[in-house]
This record gives structure tokens, C-alpha cells and sequence, in this order.
């Protein structure tokens, strides 16, 4: 009797649940074992489950109707939450190396597919070749797998690199504004391939205005995550492994855990959050950077249901409509809303942490500025636009002199490689030149804010 179970649960002409979805979890074998988040009693239970779905699959949808028609829509919307993205980026890289394709072109192309995928099944009513094809495909990435480490995620020991600023002027309070342009590249850097010194106005501008510039500054990080991280924990990038540490390690040890927040919150600093990392117990403003924050998050971080799941939750926190681009919605608000936000601030003792997603892609700001290939050409013009986006917004913040404000990349450039990504462009308002002179990285800026509270 249980032999006959056995033998109908893993018939390889029926649909198996465990059997599709079993390459995207060897896939992320690594990853999910080494997460900080990892519990084995929720993997368990997910194994479980499976299994429970499996079996009420092939035991209660007996009606061969119910089968032909079901098992075809079943099969399509398991393999697009679980493939989709990859198939996604698939297209897209390969793709765009001709055209411009577009998030939503490519997903269109995605579900195009899925749906000649269902016919096929609706008229061949067999899951054999689908079956045999993901038991292989199962088999060579396991045994393409390289040995686990456990060890990588038992430590969290990385050690800073606090810079003890020598000041001998007594300073005044005031609240201190970082804001992240995120992948902005050094001036020098477009310039090489420009040979256009209008590449420089912008900071000259800012020059003029009693901002100490710095055209080439270095960041020793070229991952956004592992940058601000590193700045909110006072430099953790001197070692040379930390670029290395997975997303969960990050977030679970570095972001709701960090030791610039810790030490803002002994001298009682208020935190303003309008970043898209968390700043210790701060949440985010807008969730742009999909890291995990428990493990059932690391286990379906690179499906399609999260993915939807992550907009919905943008939406219903910022309030906003829903966008093709997230990044858009978030930048337009910092633009047009958080001037008027801070500056309703009752207390000097304040740090506000803004992240604008620009001139990252996606590269799209409408009416200004429509959808375009991530590309150098494109690059430098949406470079100068956020470059005239913030001119506008630094102007209203700095009238009244009444904020401290650090404008940096966390990298530079990374998609061409004439341009060197550990090189961004960095600027200090109502600093002391003598302090500043003292940090020598994006990574040390963690320090500079502390040293001014």
C-alpha cells in the first residue's frame, strides 16, 4: 500500500510541485543555508507543505478535466514565480545588446512564452518531458554547487575604522543631512570620455557657494548595500572580505544592528529616515534595494511574488501610485517633498539620511527625462539632469544656513569600463575644511557625522 503511494506521488507523467520548483532552490542552496536569518524549522516546514500540495494535487483533482485544464494554468504560474525573473533578465541582457527593452517589454515576452508553455500542455496532457527535464536540470546544478562553508555566516566580526577627527573649534549644533546620489560617477571620470568641461559646472557651482568639493573621491565600494552600510558602521571596508558578505549578513548584522545609530542615539539624536536602507531601528522610506528581512524573505527573494509583494509594500508606505518605476515615485517625492519636511525640524540634534536613486538606473524622471538604455550616452544626460534636479533642491536647503548637509555618491559608474566605479564625486556644507581633510573615503563619513554631535 505505501510502496503504491509512493509510486503515484512521484509519477513522473504527473505534475509535481517539488519536481518544478526543485532547480530554483538548488539554485539558491548556498545562499539559503548561509543566511543569517536561516531557521531549520521553517524549512521544514516548507518541505512539508510542498509535499502536503504534491499529494492533494495528485489525489483530489482526479476528474481527468479537472486535470487537462488545471495542471496547465498550475504549472504556467509556478514557473513564472519561480523563473520568471530569470528568464526575465535572460531575455533582457541578450536582448538589449540590440534594442532597448524595458522591464515590461520583457516580462510580456516572459508571459507570451508561458502561454504557448500552457497549450502545449493543455493539448499534450504529459508532464514527462517536464519532469525529466527538471530532474537533470536538478542534478547538474547541485553538482556544479562548490562546497558549503558553513563557517561564513557564524561571525560577524568585522572590525571598523573610526576616524578620531582632531578639531580644536568648538562647534554649534545643527541638523546634518547625508544625501546619497546613488551611482554617481566623478566629474573627471565622464570627463576622460567627454573631453567636455561642462562636466565640472556643477561643482564649480557648488564651489562658488562655500561647499568644499571634492571631484575624485574614493569609494571602496562599488555595491550600494555594502557602501552604506559600511559608512553607517564607521568604515567596515579596510577589510578586504566585506565585500563579500551576503545580503541577509548585511541586513540582519550591519542595518538593524548599526553603530552609527547606536552611537547618534547615546548622545540623543533624533534619526530621520528618508534612505532606502534601514538606519537601526529608522525604516526605511522606500524599499528600492530588495535585501531580506527574515528568512522566508531569503527564500523567495528572487521570485515574482516577492517582487509584487515588495511594490505593494512601497506603495502603501510611501502612499504613492502605483509606477512602473518605483525608483521614479521616490526620487520625485525627495525633489518636491522633503524640503519642506526637515525644515518643520524642532531640534538641531537631528541626522537625516536621504538616498536618491539617481543617476542610477532605471533612467526615467517624466516629463524631463524619458525611459532610455543604460548606457553611457544616456548615463551623462541623466547625470547632468540630476545634477540640475539638485542645484534646485540644495539652493532651498542651504538660504537660511540652518543644516549641515554631506551630498555623496556611494559609487561611481559601473556599467563601462572606461570609468573606474570606486571613483564619485563627494561635497561638504558648513564643515570645517581642517575635519573634512580628514576623510578619506565615502566609507568614513559615518565618523565625520558622529565627530559633529
Amino acid at each position: 500500500m505505501m510502496q503504491k503511494y509512493i509510486s503515484k506521488i512521484y509519477d513522473i507523467n504527473q505534475f509535481s510541485l517539488l519536481i518544478t520548483i526543485c532547480p530554483y532552490f538548488l539554485f539558491n542552496l548556498k545562499r539559503i543555508l548561509l543566511s543569517s536569518f536561516f531557521d531549520y524549522e521553517i524549512l521544514l516546514f516548507l518541505i512539508f507543505t510542498i509535499l502536503i500540495l504534491d499529494s492533494l494535487f495528485r489525489f483530489f483533482l482526479t476528474k481527468p478535466k479537472i486535470r487537462k485544464h488545471f495542471y496547465p494554468i498550475m504549472i504556467s504560474l509556478v514557473i513564472l514565480n519561480f523563473y520568471g525573473i530569470y528568464i526575465a533578465d535572460f531575455i533582457q541582457n541578450n536582448l538589449n545588446k540590440y534594442i532597448a527593452l524595458s522591464w515590461k517589454r520583457g516580462y510580456i515576452l516572459v508571459i507570451i512564452q508561458l502561454l504557448f508553455l500552457s497549450i502545449f500542455f493543455i493539448k499534450s496532457n504529459s508532464y514527462k518531458i517536464l519532469n525529466t527535464f527538471m530532474i537533470i536540470l536538478s542534478v547538474l546544478i547541485f553538482v556544479n554547487t562548490s562546497p558549503i562553508k558553513y563557517s561564513y555566516n557564524k561571525s560577524s566580526s568585522h572590525f571598523n575604522n573610526y576616524i578620531h577627527i582632531r578639531s580644536e573649534i568648538k562647534k554649534t549644533t545643527k541638523p546634518i543631512l547625508l544625501l546619497i546620489t546613488d551611482e554617481y560617477s566623478s566629474p573627471y571620470e565622464l570627463f576622460k570620455i567627454t573631453q567636455d568641461s561642462t562636466t565640472f559646472k556643477f561643482s564649480k557651482k557648488l564651489n562658488e557657494n562655500n561647499w568644499i568639493v571634492q571631484n575624485y573621491f574614493n569609494s571602496n565600494e562599488t555595491s550600494s548595500i555594502h557602501s552604506i552600510s559600511s559608512i553607517f558602521n564607521f568604515n567596515l571596508s579596510t577589510d578586504s572580505k566585506y565585500e563579500s558578505q551576503p545580503l541577509s549578513f548585511i541586513a540582519k548584522n550591519k542595518l538593524f544592528k548599526c553603530e552609527l545609530k547606536d552611537s547618534l542615539e547615546q548622545k540623543n539624536i533624533d534619526v530621520t529616515n528618508f534612505g532606502i536602507f534601514n538606519l537601526g531601528s529608522s525604516m526605511y522610506f522606500s524599499r528600492l534595494y530588495l535585501y531580506p528581512e527574515s528568512f522566508l524573505e531569503d527564500l523567495f527573494i528572487n521570485t515574482l511574488l516577492f517582487y509584487f509583494k515588495y511594490k505593494i509594500e512601497f506603495c502603501k508606505l510611501n502612499k504613492l501610485h502605483i509606477n512602473k518605476y518605483p525608483e521614479e515615485a521616490h526620487n520625485k517625492y525627495i525633489f518636491n517633498n522633503m524640503t519642506d519636511s526637515i525644515k518643520c525640524l524642532k531640534s538641531n540634534k537631528t541626522f537625516i539620511y536621504t538616498h536618491l536613486y539617481m543617476p542610477h538606473a532605471p533612467m526615467q524622471y517624466l516629463p524631463d527625462f524619458k525611459w532610455r538604455h543604460n548606457k553611457i550616452e544616456n548615463y551623462i544626460e541623466y547625470w547632468n539632469l540630476t545634477n540640475n534636479k539638485l542645484s534646485v533642491l540644495l539652493n532651498n536647503l542651504t538660504k537660511e544656513n540652518k543644516f549641515r548637509i554631506i551630498l555623496t555618491g556611494d559609487h561611481g559608474y559601473r556599467n563601462d569600463s572606461r570609468i573606474n566605479p570606486h571613483k564619485t564625486f563627494t561635497a561638504f556644507y558648513g564643515f570645517d575644511k581642517a575635519d573634512v581633510d580628514q576623510i578619506k573615503s565615502v566609507q568614513d563619513i559615518g565618523s565625520l557625522v558622529n565627530h559633529y554631535f
